[in-house]
């Protein structure tokens, strides 16, 4: 037999049979018609018209086949589709199913009844363990379902980091660079503010200040402190391809160097 669960409806005591379904409540389109009042055929029409708006699983259950026959068959829920039934499919309804019923219902019943169901009925704990060995087995086996599912689906989110990182990589390289000059661009913008200073003048008096090194490579110091930033480009030539450093000068730096000049020039 399956357990009865007590609701207090217009002050009066009502008894509905509990059905859980893989450790959650639900109710059969019956229950739904007793309590909201209405007709048996009201919940399959509106939920024939409205078909679009549930989601099985999400909404509601279906069973057929195998699965309506295991469910027939136990005990516990024998109260509810009756001894011998011959009902081919039936639907169960979860708690968001109930509550789309309300809704098409549209009563003040319907309301208040799907409000007392949320707090009386479905928030209430269900004891989930498994009642048969059949049971356990099958429990288990959706587990390891699950575990595989979601060690094929992070070995897939981390191929896919793996395979983004470059193209992430380098979109935030353009966007670093996007606002910074080069050595001929700064120099220029430097001499219009009066500064009279060439590029090749410019990258002497950086490297005399130990600013830049040799080769025109800023120190690690000056990249660390937002001055500079260094790109990698591709000068194609007739026979061969040539990569070379670039140096770039952040907005920062730029300021930097502007106060620099100031001083000695």
């Amino acid at each position: 037999m399956s357990n009865l669960i007590k609701l207090t409806i217009d002050n009066e005591v009502k008894e509905i049979h509990e059905i859980v379904y893989k450790g959650e409540r639900v109710l059969t389109s019956n229950q739904l018609s007793e309590l909201f009042g209405c007709s048996y055929d009201s919940i399959r029409i509106n939920f024939k018209n409205n078909f679009s708006r549930f989601i099985e699983g999400k909404h509601y259950i279906l069973l057929e086949s195998n699965e309506l026959k295991e469910f027939k068959n136990n005990a516990n829920n024998i109260s509810v589709v009756g001894n011998g039934s011959r009902i081919n499919k039936l639907y169960l309804w979860t708690e968001r199913g109930t509550l789309r019923h309300s809704k098409l219902i549209g009563t003040d019943k319907a309301w208040d009844i799907q409000e007392i169901l949320e707090d009386c009925y479905f928030k209430v704990k269900t004891n989930n363990l498994p009642t048969n060995y059949i049971q356990a087995l099958e429990r288990l086996l959706e587990s390891e379902k699950e575990k595989q599912r979601l060690m094929e689906d992070n070995e897939n989110k981390t191929k896919l980091l793996r395979e983004q990182k470059p193209k992430v990589e380098g979109y935030n390289t353009f966007l670093d660079t996007k606002n910074c000059l080069t050595m001929s661009e700064l120099a220029k913008t430097l001499s219009d503010q009066g500064f009279k200073i060439g590029r090749n003048r410019l990258f002497q008096l950086l490297r005399d200040k130990k600013i830049l090194m040799v080769n025109n490579e800023p120190y690690q110091l000056y990249i660390d402190n937002g001055y500079f930033l260094v790109r990698q480009v591709v000068i194609n030539h007739s026979d061969y391809n040539e990569t070379k450093s670039q140096t770039l000068i952040t907005k920062k730096g730029a300021e930097y160097i502007k106060k620099l000049l100031s001083k000695i020039i």
